[in-house]
C-alpha cells in the first residue's frame, strides 16, 4: 500500500503559508527567557518552564517526522521522487 501526502491535494504554496503562521505564532508567542533556561540548563530555573520552545521543539520535530515517513512510505521510486520535490519546493518557499 502506498503513502498518500497531503501535498498531491494541496499546493506546496498552500502548505507553505499554513506552516508559516502556525510556526510564526509558535515563535512570537516564545519569550528571549524560554531560549536562555534551554541553553543554560533548565535545572538552574527550577519553577521556570519554556513551554512556547517546547512546543516550537515538538512542532519541528513533528514536521522533520512528517517529511520522512511520507517519503520513506512510497513504494515506487517515482512517486518517491516527486514527493521529494514538492517538499524541496516547500522548503525554498
Amino acid at each position: 500500500m502506498d503513502c498518500t501526502s497531503v501535498l498531491e491535494y494541496i499546493s506546496p504554496g498552500e502548505l507553505c503559508q499554513y506552516l508559516l503562521q502556525y510556526h510564526y505564532q509558535l515563535f512570537v508567542n516564545t519569550h528571549e527567557y524560554e531560549y536562555l533556561y534551554q541553553i543554560l540548563g533548565r535545572e538552574r530555573f527550577p519553577g521556570r518552564v519554556p513551554t512556547n520552545l517546547d512546543l516550537l521543539i515538538r512542532r519541528f520535530n513533528e514536521v522533520q517526522f512528517w517529511v520522512m515517513t511520507d517519503i520513506v512510505c512510497c513504494q515506487s521510486s517515482a512517486k518517491r521522487i516527486n514527493l521529494m520535490k514538492k517538499f524541496i519546493k516547500l522548503a525554498l518557499q
